[in-house]
């Protein structure tokens, strides 16, 4: 028993030896509160979708009213979400 587990920890020792190890491209905090996305080796970063919101994320959202309400229940919802649809596409813009 204690050559096998002798052996396991020379094993895994050594094979830990030859493992690469992988390093993930980390955001960075920069001066100012900016964030720098560094890439890997290969080119490879981060993606950034801060400017992916509504008008880029530069403009809040506009507040419109409600036109149509469908509320939760324990039923299949499909006609009454297709009414609301159907009421609110025939308003006018």
């Amino acid at each position: 028993m204690k050559k096998i587990v002798l052996l396991l920890s020379f094993v895994l020792a050594t094979a830990s030896a030859y493992t690469q190890k992988v390093r993930l491209p980390l955001p960075v905090q920069q001066r100012g509160g900016a964030m720098v996305y560094n890439p890997d080796e290969s080119g490879n970063r981060v993606p950034d979708y801060s400017y992916s919101g509504y008008m880029a994320s530069e403009t809040e959202i506009p507040l419109v009213p409600v036109k149509a309400l469908v509320p939760a229940t324990d039923r299949d919802a499909t006609e009454d979400i297709q009414a609301a649809l159907n009421y609110v596409s025939s308003l006018e813009p």
